[in-house]
């Protein structure tokens, strides 16, 4: 019965780690945008900016060389998945494409730099 216990709790402990991935769209209203950079496995989280808006926000880092605190920097994601919009202070790992900050429709960029999310998870 002991065994049991024991396997019970390390099963339950092994599913409540796991990272939980979501579905990015492959389509964006910022596809038609310049690439300027690309994002691997980036850690950030995500920010509630109003009850339409969410941002993903990566924090500034010392610099060595130079003394000085780098920015942080905000990311308005034209692709955000359903499941975590209006979330906040939820911690992420994504990757993503940097687009150009040019006006486009309906996406607030004065939030954020603009970002295309190729992959998000859970961190």
């Amino acid at each position: 019965m002991k065994k049991l216990w024991v396997l019970s709790f390390c099963t339950i402990f092994f599913v409540a780690c796991q990272k939980e991935s979501f579905d990015v769209s492959p389509t964006s209203d910022i596809d038609n945008l310049p690439t300027i950079q690309t994002i691997n496995n980036k850690e950030g989280y995500l920010m509630k900016v109003n009850a339409d808006l969410t941002v993903i926000v990566v924090e500034g880092v010392m610099d060595p060389l130079s003394c000085a605190a780098l920015p942080s920097h905000r990311f308005a994601v034209a692709n955000l998945p359903a499941e975590l919009k209006g979330k906040h202070e939820t911690k992420i790992v994504f990757s993503g494409e940097v687009k150009q900050n040019i006006q486009t429709g309906d996406l607030v960029l004065y939030a954020g730099i603009p970002l295309k999310l190729t992959k998000i998870k859970l961190k």
